[in-house]
């Protein structure tokens, strides 16, 4: 019964990103989808596999790679973004930092 309710998990959750592939009208590009998380970290193919096969029967382009940054990261991007701030030339040592504190977590 566990394995099953991983298995729905995984398949809901590749749709509810279908549903977002076709929002932002992506289907047939090559795109990254990444994955983060502690489900992700174990890549318990229970879950891992519906969730793919839902996004790549909408998507074949996806890429599925790992986060190899804190999530925060994307979050303080955004917010340079969003205030105008050009956080490209910045990158780099934005995620050597996050990755220093991630190895001391």
């Amino acid at each position: 019964m566990a394995i099953e309710l991983l298995r729905r998990s995984g398949r809901d959750l590749g749709l509810t990103t279908v549903g977002i592939i076709r929002q932002i009208g992506v289907r047939g590009m090559g795109f990254e989808v990444v994955l983060s998380g502690s489900m992700f970290r174990q890549m318990a193919p229970c879950f891992v596999d519906p969730l793919k096969e839902a996004i790549l029967a909408e998507a074949p382009g996806a890429r599925f790679v790992p986060m190899e940054t804190l999530p925060v990261v994307g979050g303080v991007i955004l917010a340079m973004k969003k205030v105008g701030f050009d956080f490209r030339p910045y990158r780099e040592r934005i995620l050597h930092e996050a990755n220093g504190l991630a190895a001391n977590i």
